[in-house]
């Protein structure tokens, strides 16, 4: 089971959420995902997700990035990296996949397809 932080929280602000050098987009997100892990308490099995960060805007398989930015990657309390990205073939989303699988593994947390 996981909660998401919001879904899309920033899909009306990439300018906002793409600024990637620890901004208030960031601590605004980690920081959400932290006070729902405080009141979920320590043993909690429920894991946070990111809820698709900026959704479909910045989806996309030349520009998937901001779904798995590297202020999200750093945020010890999200588990899972949402993908959310809609595309119109097959081979965009090999693309968007293989490059959020490698980046989310790489920083130890999991990743889901939400929406497509």
């Amino acid at each position: 089971m996981a909660i998401d932080v919001e879904n899309e929280p920033f899909v009306q602000a990439v300018e906002f959420a793409s600024q990637n050098d620890g901004n208030e987009a960031s601590n605004w997100l980690c920081g959400r995902a932290q006070k729902i892990k405080e009141h979920l308490g320590q043993d909690s099995a429920i894991a946070i997700a990111t809820g698709g960060v900026a959704g479909s805007i910045w989806a996309t398989e030349s520009n998937p990035y901001l779904n798995w930015a590297d202020w999200v990657l750093q945020c010890s309390a999200i588990d899972i990296v949402s993908i959310h990205g809609y595309v119109g073939d097959d081979n965009s989303w090999d693309g968007i996949i293989n490059g959020a699988l490698e980046a989310v593994r790489g920083a130890g947390k999991l990743t889901m397809v939400e929406e497509w």
